[in-house]
């Protein structure tokens, strides 16, 4: 299970500090307001741990989690889509509707462990499914789709918590499994009226590849973006 720390503050234990690990745990020291936060850095021996007592500027912090989605889970990320589909189609974005995604594409997602929940206090504020999955028209965008790929689909933020580096972590997490399954490529699309995906995957260090159709969402246009580890 991963840990990400949040906070809008440049303090011990912000994103700044936490996303240079690979590992962090946090530890309640038994007594008010204190806490020790551990973690462990690339490249080093996991005996080699740096430890840091938090005290009062830990308590603004939320612990955001991220972990492979289980079947109970799907009843609450379903309310999730139901609450993202209207604004999507308030910004002229028809990716997803009725149909799609549903309780049998979560359930599949689930069935090959390649479905990922963000947590903020035991609620789930987002989801992605992180995939080899490459749709033939990605070839469209000048892909080599024989080329082993991971691929971020059915990626969503809750929108009471936009803001707070969902996206970001859940991408994030997509090229960490890239990184353990010795994958050097990272994709992922996105439908061409998505402004808010639109800005954030140039900044994670993915480039823009082409745009595309596809033959399972007629009519609509979509963005391919790529990145090289």
């Amino acid at each position: 299970m991963k840990i990400a720390v949040m906070s809008p503050k440049s303090t011990v234990g912000s994103p700044e500090s936490i996303n240079r690990f690979e590992e962090s745990s946090v530890e309640w020291l038994g007594f008010g307001d204190s806490y020790r936060l551990t973690t462990l850095q690339p490249g080093l021996t996991p005996a080699k741990l740096i430890t840091t007592e938090l005290r009062n500027p830990f308590p603004i912090f939320a612990l955001m989690i991220l972990r492979l989605a289980v079947t109970k889970d799907i009843p609450f990320m379903m309310q999730l889509v139901r609450k993202v589909i209207p604004l999507m189609r308030a910004a002229g974005n028809f990716q997803w509707g009725d149909d799609y995604p549903n309780p049998e594409v979560f359930a599949n997602d689930i069935t090959i462990s390649q479905l990922w929940v963000a947590e903020l206090e035991n609620k789930i504020v987002g989801f992605s499914a992180i995939t080899t999955d490459q749709d033939p028209e990605y070839a469209d965008a000048g892909w080599d789709i024989t080329e082993k790929a991971i691929v971020t689909h059915r990626l969503a933020v809750d929108p009471d918590c936009q803001g707070k580096g969902i996206a970001k972590a859940l991408m994030n997490q997509a090229e960490q499994v890239a990184k353990d399954s010795g994958i050097s490529i990272l994709r992922v699309d996105t439908n061409s009226k998505n402004m808010a995906t639109q800005a954030l995957f140039p900044k994670l260090g993915y480039q823009f590849s082409g745009e595309i159709g596809l033959a399972k969402r007629p009519g609509l246009r979509f963005f391919c973006y790529q990145k090289l580890l």
